[in-house]
């Protein structure tokens, strides 16, 4: 989940948009330590609504990693 500058939730209702801002962020945390997304070997990704797993999340992840993208769980997040 992607937050804005006070705390709430970002891109509110935007799947895609949350996505990329969680794996954005990501992205800048690995190069801020001098890695690159390469350098991923793992992801675990918990799923608030599971409808918005595979193809919708793999093309989003694809943008991230390439075609070879790390190994990877998905789970759905149970509140």
């Amino acid at each position: 989940m992607a937050y804005g500058d006070n705390g709430s939730a970002a891109h509110a209702g935007d799947f895609k948009a949350q996505a990329r801002a969680g794996l954005q962020a990501v992205k800048a945390q690995v190069e801020a330590g001098g890695g690159k997304m390469a350098n991923i070997v793992k992801v675990n990704t918990y799923l608030t609504d599971i409808r918005h797993s595979a193809p919708l999340y793999a093309a989003i992840r694809e943008e991230f990693f390439g075609k070879k993208m790390p190994a990877s769980t998905w789970s759905p997040s149970r509140h």
